[in-house]
């Protein structure tokens, strides 16, 4: 029985001595990730944010689909709250002539904006890790824990201001899974604190990534009727003034029910007085009609900001 314990001892030495070097293995598997022409990644991510006595609780599931051979990406929320109260997320990014271009949708709008840095990047791009197994006992894919620096997270997380973030922990925990010699999933979690409004909020995070669809994604391409129908977003504040008028009519008619075509521009809302107001009442409630205010021509259905019309200067 010795002799038979002494040869099982010596087969698993051999066995797991013979094993592939885990910081090989997970680096083969980052690598065919970033050499892919496409892919999608589902992230969920939970926060509390703590600053003073409030804290706040959100949480974030989005869909990333990510065109590297066009370099061009979309991503849209399939659950978000904050407060408990529902929000939603909902862009394309694309980079043309050395510049990235974000389309965001907010409400019924697309607004567009030039960024100083690309968001398409490798998705492992800067990790520096040093790897472990984990035996789980799961057959379909391999388990391995990443020790994970911080100085290296900043890079992969891209934090743009790096002086306003911090990491507490000196070190990360990174769960990553390999399947076919790609990485599965990947999971960790954060304590880190960032500035605000020379307001310092504490932060816990954990995040939790989905890897598929590899080279089967597909091209991803901005919708026309978008690219034709965005408004720049450093003309935003126009949006805000159209919007925060309905807000005014809405309000200045809370006692009115009677079907009427209102086109009052001297209502005080905070903002300067729209050039023109053409807004259909019906029930008391606003139900289509436009707002002229500060270069722009806002078409309204149904109560809603549906349409931004940049004008030009002889109109």
């Amino acid at each position: 029985m010795k002799k038979i314990s002494f040869i099982v001892l010596i087969c698993l030495s051999l066995l797991i001595g013979c094993g592939q070097d885990p910081n090989i293995v997970v680096e083969e598997a980052i690598n065919n990730i970033d050499n892919l022409d496409d892919m999608t990644v589902d992230i969920d991510m939970n926060y509390k944010a703590t600053s003073g006595q409030a804290s706040i609780e959100s949480s974030l599931s989005i869909n990333q689909q990510i065109d590297y051979k066009n370099k061009a990406m979309r991503i849209k929320s399939t659950n978000a709250t904050i407060f408990g109260v529902p929000f939603s997320i909902d862009a394309y990014y694309k980079e043309e002539n050395n510049k990235t271009f974000s389309y965001t949708k907010e409400d019924n709008l697309w607004f567009v904006e030039v960024l100083d840095e690309a968001p398409i990047d490798d998705f492992f791009s800067g990790i520096e890790y040093t790897a472990e197994k984990v035996f789980t006992g799961v057959t379909e894919y391999e388990t391995y824990r990443l020790i994970v620096p911080k100085d290296s997270m900043l890079k992969m997380l891209n934090s743009t201001d790096l002086d306003d973030f911090t990491i507490h922990d000196e070190e990360v925990e990174v769960t990553v899974t390999i399947k076919d010699n790609y990485v599965d999933t990947m999971a960790y979690s954060l304590n880190f604190s960032y500035i605000q409004d020379d307001v310092e909020i504490e932060m816990t995070a954990d995040y939790s990534y989905t890897f598929s669809n590899f080279n089967t994604t597909g091209e991803v391409t901005i919708p026309e009727n978008i690219l034709k129908n965005t408004m720049d977003i450093n003309d935003y504040n126009s949006y805000v003034y159209a919007y925060n008028y309905l807000v005014a009519i809405e309000t200045y008619l809370y006692d009115f029910y009677d079907d009427m075509t209102f086109t009052d521009t001297s209502l005080d809302y905070g903002g300067p007085e729209p050039d023109i107001v053409k807004v259909y009442i019906e029930d008391g409630y606003i139900a289509d009609g436009l707002v002229e205010v500060e270069g722009y021509r806002f078409r309204v259905q149904d109560g809603e900001i549906i349409e931004a019309i940049k004008l030009s200067s002889n109109v």
